[in-house]
């Protein structure tokens, strides 16, 4: 059994990876701490600030109050929520749910690791991390109160318990995953016919 040195020096391209995506994510939000908000950014946090503050998502009481512009349809309850349980917690301080979005950004680098690492080899999951933590897109993405850090953090976890649990590694698992995904929906649809 190796000791924690030795896995530490066995990982330690992953955990530089790890350390500076998080580093420099966290360097570019204190330096943009007091960026303005702008378009769904400013609807996020209005609506998260009424989770926080107890009030539901449904928004028929709104219309009373002159808001009238929000449509549950145009935003889903759960990055709402996400920021609303955040702002709760956190006194309303914004800086924190960005901070939270870096932490769930970190995380997907070492689940996007894990992944290239169970389908293909421990290379290609440290060249993914790599790639994936360095993306300008997404570490922009962990800076503004845009759903993306959080969706995306979620579809890496799915994609990862499908490979998980989708039995052993095999060179083919991704259409694996895929023809098991559609098995099941036809199973659901079947289902649901029967049940109506």
């Amino acid at each position: 059994m190796k000791t924690l040195s030795e896995k530490l020096k066995e990982n330690r391209l992953l955990i530089i990876i790890l350390s500076g995506s998080f580093l420099l994510k966290l360097c570019i939000l204190l330096m943009l701490k007091h960026m303005i908000l702008l378009g769904d950014e400013v609807d996020y946090l209005w609506h998260g600030l009424r989770i926080a503050r107890g009030d539901t998502y449904w928004t028929q009481n709104l219309e009373q109050g002159g808001y009238v512009y929000f449509e549950p349809s145009h935003w889903g309850p759960g990055y709402i929520y996400f920021i609303g349980i955040i702002l709760r917690i956190f006194n309303e301080k914004i800086f924190f749910v960005k901070l939270m979005q870096i932490i769930l950004s970190t995380i997907s680098v070492f689940f996007i690791y894990l992944l290239g690492k169970r389908i293909f080899n421990k290379s290609i999951g440290v060249l993914s991390a790599f790639i994936f933590s360095i993306y300008p897109t997404l570490i922009a993405f962990t800076h503004y109160l845009w759903s993306e850090t959080l969706y995306i953090f979620f579809l890496i976890i799915i994609i990862f318990l499908l490979t998980l649990f989708s039995g052993p590694k095999t060179p083919g698992l991704p259409v694996q995953s895929t023809e098991k995904g559609y098995e099941i929906l036809g199973q659901m649809e079947k289902w649901k016919q029967s049940v109506s």
